[in-house]
């Protein structure tokens, strides 16, 4: 399976592709961090507080998608 047939499949249970390696839970996510102005993470909830790229080009959907 590809990562984006995987992606159509998790979107329905509130996941999110965040970068194009990377596909989160929604409600997993802590925080977003602004490094510069093209550059962003985000930061997990869990025990290691995990940081995951956030694609510029998935910044604006991301805030959609979260409702901000």
């Amino acid at each position: 399976m590809t990562l984006q047939q995987l992606e159509e499949k998790l979107r329905v249970y509130g996941f999110f592709r965040c970068h194009r390696s990377y596909i989160v839970n929604v409600q997993r996510i802590r925080e977003v961090i602004i490094w510069s102005r093209n550059s962003y993470s985000l930061i997990l909830d869990d025990d290691k507080k995990s940081k995951v790229p956030l694609s510029k080009n998935k910044y604006e959907e991301m805030k959609s998608v979260m409702g901000l």
